[in-house]
């Protein structure tokens, strides 16, 4: 009778981590398909970016050069980690 429970145990710990170890890869892979749609919304972002940047030097204002400098390093940024 204590074998039999004793392996029963074991057999629930054995299956609990295989399951925990299915929804991981799972939650992985939903994350993972997450980055890739929001990837094209950066990439719109980067672009528009560039045109204020353009339109900035254009007009030499420093301010709006020195903020779009940063927002696209920031978009940079996330863009290399959504692509990781």
């Amino acid at each position: 009778m204590m074998n039999e429970l004793a392996y029963s145990s074991i057999y629930i710990i054995k299956a609990t981590r295989k399951v925990v170890g299915d929804v991981k890869y799972v939650v992985e892979d939903l994350r993972r398909k997450a980055a890739k749609s929001k990837l094209p919304v950066i990439r719109i972002e980067i672009d528009y970016e560039l045109m204020t940047l353009y339109d900035a030097m254009q007009a030499n204002d420093t301010v709006q050069i020195i903020k779009s400098k940063e927002k696209l390093k920031a978009l940079r940024a996330r863009l290399l980690e959504l692509q990781e």
